[in-house]
């Protein structure tokens, strides 16, 4: 049996939604937080509802599902320093209560969502004057290192577009640093960038020489990447793609070589060097190691996709004229060795972790 249920009021109406949510009614979080603001904003109900409706259509311009919860937690994260997905509804309670700081919080929150929808986005307007950092973007994107979203959001947000670039590609090296080094989702790396998201929002950190000295506390140093670079494994193939062009440009000089000059893998592909499938042609790897070295990035190289059709499973001597013939250096030079056993690929990989440091300079 359905059960009328009147309000004197639409804030009253939010407010006895949230009560019945207490009791049991099923509801999202954001359904929670959306109902709290509702429910106190009084007579700034339709200020504040307009400014919900635009904070959730620039969320929407995100080919990524409902990111409501995950956008509410990073904008307050820069107001507050680190807050989990279950504190959101907490913190926003300790924020707004009156009719006026609702109304003033919802107003932000629709302003950064804007600036939250462009650092999903390469060909966003925001980047027009900002060629370097549309790069960035599109290598945050890449690699989506979540803890970062606050402190990207908020450089977008807060910082000087003179002190933009540099200090976007100050942000790539720190993040290819960090997932080589396996830190991605320890709790310090998190707290420690978003305790340097919250102290650019409050104007702490200006430059990027304040932003490299802030995150240099918890960043791998040279010495830790150089180390964990070379001993690397990647599973994700546009990942270990990345890794590969980024080290083949630095590796014939070209400036800033992190940014994604192509990624088209019908034209470059991939290569293990030992295969994933040996089909018998690898007797000198056991299968523990084939197992252990085959996605190390030693083992790793860029064809094109018209030299690496036939390739497949053969052995090294049938790969070696091919890789001798190859247009990019870093595969070129692994014909240069006489064998391809575990100790190559280690050789290779510490000669690339090397490169790395150049690559993701910090």
């Amino acid at each position: 049996m359905a059960v009328g249920l009147e309000a004197p009021s639409e804030a009253d109406a939010y407010r006895m939604f949230e009560t019945l949510n207490d009791r049991g009614l099923r509801t999202t979080q954001a359904d929670l937080v959306k109902n709290y603001l509702f429910g106190r904003a009084d007579d700034r109900i339709n200020e504040v509802k307009h400014s919900w409706s635009e904070m959730q259509g620039a969320l929407e311009t995100i080919e990524d599902g409902d990111l409501t919860i995950q956008f509410l937690r990073h904008a307050l994260t820069l107001r507050r320093g680190l807050v989990r997905e279950k504190e959101v509804h907490d913190v926003i309670q300790g924020i707004a209560k009156s009719p006026q700081t609702v109304a003033t919080l919802a107003s932000q929150l629709s302003k950064t969502a804007a600036t939250y929808a462009a650092i999903y986005n390469t060909g966003h307007e925001r980047w027009n004057n900002l060629i370097e950092t549309r790069k960035a973007v599109n290598v945050f994107n890449l690699v989506d290192v979540k803890p970062m979203r606050p402190l990207i959001l908020v450089i977008a947000e807060k910082m000087l577009d003179k002190e933009m670039n540099q200090t976007m590609s100050l942000c790539v090296s720190a993040m290819v640093r960090v997932v080589i080094a396996g830190k991605t989702r320890t709790g310090s790396v998190e707290k420690g960038f978003a305790d340097v998201a919250k102290n650019i929002y409050s104007g702490t950190i200006k430059t990027a020489s304040d932003l490299r000295e802030e995150l240099s506390g918890f960043i791998p140093s040279n010495t830790e990447f150089s180390q964990s670079f070379a001993i690397a494994r990647v599973s994700n193939a546009k990942l270990a793609r990345y890794y590969l062009r980024s080290l083949e440009l630095a590796a014939v000089s070209v400036d800033q070589p992190w940014h994604i000059p192509n990624d088209n893998s019908d034209e470059i592909n991939l290569e293990h060097v030992l295969p994933e499938r040996t089909e018998g042609n690898w007797p000198q790897f056991s299968e523990d190691e084939r197992r252990q070295y085959c996605k190390r990035i030693g083992n790793l190289c860029l064809l094109r996709s018209r030299d690496n059709s036939t390739l497949k499973s053969s052995p090294y001597r049938d790969k070696k004229p091919v890789y001798n013939n190859s247009e990019y250096k870093l595969t070129n030079q692994i014909a240069k060795m006489d064998e391809w056993t575990t100790s190559a690929i280690e050789e290779r990989q510490r000669e690339l972790s090397n490169l790395a440091l150049q690559t993701w300079r910090f």
